[in-house]
């Protein structure tokens, strides 16, 4: 008979409480639903048109721009090239993010159209742990999943997450965006203050109008955070410092996108 050695007993034992856990839970959700997803984007042969058309057609620019085959490939080429790259195709204004994080991706794991898409199944798993960590600060594990589980089986969420759009990282962000406004502590946490100012950048530079599904509990808890008491002034005003510098960055990048 086989004997196991106590370090393989206690490897088995570590990862058999893990996947019995709600972390565990979470980690099978997620592995399902990235399974799911390659799968469904390798079946499915529906029509590239409209929105997700105008989307695909600015990410390969965006790579032909970034990654050249032909010509001239020196940095100052490129950013020429990028810089010819318009941005009011279909609606008026397209922010460069989905983009230029696609043709990132495919630059990595080969260029297709349903590569493309895979963009947005990895920004649906980090939604995914997003819902699951603001959950948990109300909630406790289990029912952290439950609310994680329930959100990842909308039908307009898991469907969504399928499509080259830009709606579903804006999402993505917007729950991100939440989560480091819960645990910025009135904006008195420096590193939750960046956080939160860098991924408002991101989900400005995915979607002009991110900002309007946030922007109620953010004034809440700014207006919270001055009334908070002057004991904490220095650092409340120092991690909002942080957060406008990285705000007036990502509008900055977004204004010119507007203006081309």
């Amino acid at each position: 008979m086989t004997k196991h050695t106590p370090s393989r007993q206690t490897a088995g034992a570590r990862a058999w409480s893990f996947l019995s856990s709600p972390r565990g839970w979470l980690a099978l959700l997620l592995l399902f639903h990235l399974c799911a997803n390659i799968w469904w984007l390798w079946a499915d042969n529906h029509a590239i048109r409209t929105d997700e058309e105008t989307h695909m057609i600015m990410a390969r620019d965006y790579y032909n721009a970034l990654f050249p085959r032909v010509g001239d490939r020196g940095l100052t080429a490129r950013l020429l090239a990028l810089g010819r790259i318009r941005a009011d195709v279909g609606n008026p204004v397209h922010p460069p993010l989905l983009h230029i994080a696609g043709a990132v991706l495919v630059r990595i794991i080969g260029y297709s159209v349903d590569r493309l898409a895979f963009i947005n199944t990895l920004a649906f798993l980090a939604a995914l742990v997003g819902v699951f960590l603001i959950a948990r600060r109300f909630l406790d594990e289990g029912e952290a999943f439950f609310a994680a589980l329930v959100f990842s089986f909308t039908p307009m969420v898991y469907a969504a997450s399928r499509y080259f759009m830009t709606d579903f990282l804006s999402m993505a962000l917007v729950v991100w965006v939440l989560y480091a406004l819960l645990r910025c502590n009135w904006f008195a946490d420096l590193r939750w203050s960046l956080a939160f100012g860098a991924l408002n950048g991101l989900a400005l530079l995915t979607r002009t109008t991110a900002v309007l599904y946030y922007l109620l509990p953010s004034v809440v808890i700014f207006g919270a955070a001055l009334a908070h008491g002057h004991g904490r002034c220095r650092r409340m005003q120092s991690g909002i410092g942080h957060h406008r510098r990285f705000q007036a960055a990502a509008i900055s990048f977004d204004a010119y996108y507007i203006t081309v």
